[in-house]
């Protein structure tokens, strides 16, 4: 015996009017969400194109590698000459941006050298603000490039260069370096319609220990990626740290290597290492040679 389905007395029935009107407002919903998305990517695409521009390298899709550009833009550059600023400063800079818009909404997007507090740029009514800025790039650029080459080849640095380039790590982008405000969204809306937004707080850096804060902390980031995250989440050590340091001795360059067996930063550092290498090889060959060679001395009868 077949049971009766019991029907509610106070359902109402939806007329196909109402149907339709919220198949066009759910058809609306999602057109205006698309609009919100590609203009949120087109500032994106407008941020990394103009940080690119002056870190002088080609617009990337992933930030994360052109954040590596700008840090090898700096630590490549000489600063003891006016050309080497002028590259190495705006690179900074546009790398420092990228590196804080991690943490904000791309829609706010701001210069922090002009907002936000460093700690290293506090300064008295004397000194203009970018002169410190510069003097701060350029004392610092020293123990950085220690730092990447420990980075780069962590089991042939001495121990004292570990300890120093892993203190220097710690103490620009470690606990403490990075000083986050949180603020409670009182709109919460899990549709992100009406005004509201999908969020439960929002975390907002509100200052930094040094300039070089950012970036440390974004490269201590990685570095956790690769040795903590989960087997899914985890980076190679190749994307966490994708940096090489020329081969050359009188070079000493870093670099992105496009492959992983490259030892170079380019062709011709290549060509002369090889060819200096030879040169030596010759040389030790020839005075071997003469060695064994070498012309008894002419006996003198007296």
């Amino acid at each position: 015996m077949q049971k009766k389905k019991r029907t509610n007395p106070n359902a109402r029935t939806v007329s196909p009017e109402e149907i339709g009107q919220a198949k066009h407002d759910a058809a609306k919903l999602i057109q205006e969400f698309y609009k919100l998305q590609e203009e949120l990517a087109q500032t994106q695409r407008a941020l990394i194109a103009t940080c690119a521009k002056y870190i002088a390298a080609p617009p990337d899709k992933d930030p994360n590698r052109l954040i590596w550009q700008g840090i090898l833009r700096y630590a490549n550059s000489n600063l003891h000459n006016d050309k080497g600023l002028v590259e190495a400063i705006p690179a900074f800079i546009a790398t420092t941006v990228l590196c804080i818009n991690r943490y904000e909404d791309i829609s706010e997007t701001r210069n922090p050298f002009e907002t936000l507090p460093f700690g290293d740029l506090k300064t008295d009514l004397t000194t203009a603000k970018n002169v410190l800025l510069q003097k701060r790039i350029c004392a610092l650029q020293a123990p950085f490039r220690r730092m990447l080459t420990w980075l780069t080849d962590p089991s042939c640095c001495s121990v004292p260069l570990t300890n120093e380039a892993f203190d220097f790590l710690l103490e620009h982008g470690g606990d403490g370096a990075v000083e986050f405000g949180f603020d409670v969204n009182h709109e919460f809306n899990h549709a992100g319609d009406a005004g509201g937004s999908p969020i439960f707080y929002w975390k907002t850096p509100l200052g930094y220990k040094t300039i070089l804060s950012p970036i440390a902390s974004f490269i201590l980031e990685r570095i956790n990626q690769y040795q903590f995250s989960t087997r899914g989440e985890r980076l190679t050590i190749d994307e966490a740290v994708p940096l090489i340091i020329c081969k050359r001795p009188t070079c000493l360059r870093f670099v992105i290597p496009r492959r992983k067996t490259k030892d170079f930063c380019s062709s011709s550092c290549r060509t002369l290492y090889h060819q200096k290498i030879k040169a030596e090889d010759h040389a030790a060959y020839q005075r071997k040679y003469r060695e064994i060679y070498k012309k008894p001395k002419a006996r003198t009868n007296y």
